[in-house]
């Protein structure tokens, strides 16, 4: 009966995984370390090719400073109110088959535990959000 259970809770989170759209290329990272977190863009929306990419950084990320794609202005949006950065590309445009890395430089907080990035992709009209999760882990002795 507890197998059932297991499964069936297996293939629920399967859609959230399996078809998210914007991805991190690497999902641990060291505390307190200067890391680059790369977004991947797996697809586009709705058949439609991405043209804006927003993420919106944990408040415990700090010196935020997202890094140069070719054919798209990118923007870091201090929000002041305590929670986290924003940083978006935008006038680009990457078809809807294509994959894209979308880097963002970063220094990780000395704290150990999963951090949440909220992502919006836009494609036109359509938007897809993802929710990547990066892994803080204690630093190597």
């Amino acid at each position: 009966m507890q197998r059932k259970f297991f499964l069936a809770g297996m293939f629920a989170l399967l859609p959230v995984t399996a078809f998210a759209h914007v991805t991190l290329t690497q999902t641990q990272a060291p505390a307190g370390a200067h890391f680059t977190a790369h977004f991947r863009v797996a697809q586009g929306c709705n058949g439609g090719a991405t043209t804006r990419l927003n993420i919106s950084m944990p408040k415990a990320v700090t010196m935020v400073d997202p890094q140069f794609v070719n054919g798209w202005i990118v923007q870091s949006l201090h929000s002041g109110d305590g929670k986290g950065d924003t940083v978006a590309w935008g006038d680009g445009n990457l078809s809807a088959k294509a994959q894209g890395d979308f880097p963002v430089a970063m220094v990780l907080p000395k704290d150990t535990g999963p951090l949440s990035f909220a992502v919006t992709q836009s494609c036109g009209k359509a938007e897809e959000k993802s929710e990547p999760v990066l892994t803080v882990a204690p630093v190597p002795h």
